[in-house]
């Protein structure tokens, strides 16, 4: 009667929260924004496998071509999805507990094409994907996504779309919500005499 039905748990689209009048309101902003883009952005030609720029831009000129760049982390664990292996027949397998050890891939992804460089212009990089194993005194944070993210992806665009402006989208990680070191942020100020105080940006 109160909607509760008792069943096995099970991993699901979680989307508790997603009508909320003010998320309705940005996912209309947000839309909105997209629309203005949407006639300078680059697409996937399927026919030739390129990418394509709209007829009215060009690289290097004043309407310039947007490449649409989408960011995303997963994290992948040495345990997962274990679902068969080699059994002795006087012995058991015993599932391991744990997750297992794990790693952390961060990639920009730009208009439904995986960026990497053609095999003559490797002297940056093959491909733009950061790996990571991850533990206790290493996890990809906010300083390492925005380093990956301006020393690699960045260089990368450049050099397969040179001439192009970059539009990337992030999810709303914690990591992406990070300040600069020298940010002004309320938090970090003293609030009494004495003590540390460190230096921020006005």
């Amino acid at each position: 009667r109160l909607g509760f039905e008792w069943k096995d748990v099970r991993k699901n689209v979680y989307y508790d929260g997603h009508e909320r009048e003010e998320v309705i309101q940005y996912r209309r902003e947000f839309l909105d924004e997209m629309e203005r883009h949407k006639p300078y952005l680059a697409y996937y030609d399927p026919e030739s496998a390129q990418v394509k720029y709209p007829a009215i831009t060009k690289p290097f000129s004043s309407i310039q071509p947007i490449i649409l760049v989408t960011h995303d982390e997963s994290i992948v664990n040495a345990n997962d999805g274990i679902r068969q292996a080699w059994h002795h027949k006087e012995s058991s397998w015993i599932r391991p507990k744990g997750k297992g050890r794990g790693i952390m891939i961060s990639d920009g992804i730009p208009t439904r094409v995986p960026l990497g460089a053609n095999d003559g212009d490797w002297e940056i990089r093959r491909d733009s994907a950061e790996y990571l194993e991850y533990g206790k005194d290493n996890y990809w944070d906010g300083e390492k996504m925005t380093d990956h993210i301006l020393n690699v992806v960045l260089p990368m665009l450049e050099l397969v779309h040179p001439g192009c402006q970059y539009l990337f989208l992030f999810d709303n990680a914690t990591n992406h919500c990070s300040y600069a070191e020298d940010a002004l942020v309320a938090r970090r100020m003293n609030w009494g005499p004495g003590g540390s105080q460190p230096l921020m940006r006005d």
